[in-house]
């Protein structure tokens, strides 16, 4: 985890990630690394209805009580994939780079 803070009252969350493109399902995922394993308890208690939103350079991944927000300057072209349809998931990956095994947050319009 890089670091954290408070917007609009709500832990957010700023991680280290990756994204991978899967051109064949026109799906991009990213991939949070090395989350804690208290952070991912908090993910499987929290996970169930998760909020995609968008705001200046950031995806933000509202998850209750928590969110995660994503810097993605220089990864403009996310925004406009998912707009003309793209399909944008989200994994979570622990310390030992397992992923998580529990349906994750998967947005499409």
């Amino acid at each position: 985890m890089k670091f954290n803070m408070m917007i609009d009252s709500v832990e957010t969350l700023f991680p280290e990630f990756k994204i991978c493109h899967f051109q064949e399902n026109n799906e991009i995922v990213v991939y949070f690394l090395n989350t804690s394993q208290k952070d991912i308890e908090r993910i499987k208690k929290y996970i169930k209805k998760p909020i995609l939103k968008f705001e200046d350079q950031y995806i933000i991944l509202f998850l209750q009580k928590f969110q995660y927000a994503l810097n993605i300057e220089g990864y403009k072209n996310i925004i406009q994939f998912y707009n003309n349809g793209g399909f944008l998931g989200f994994a979570f990956e622990d310390e030992n780079g397992n992923l998580l095994d529990i349906p994750t947050p998967s947005f499409y319009k």
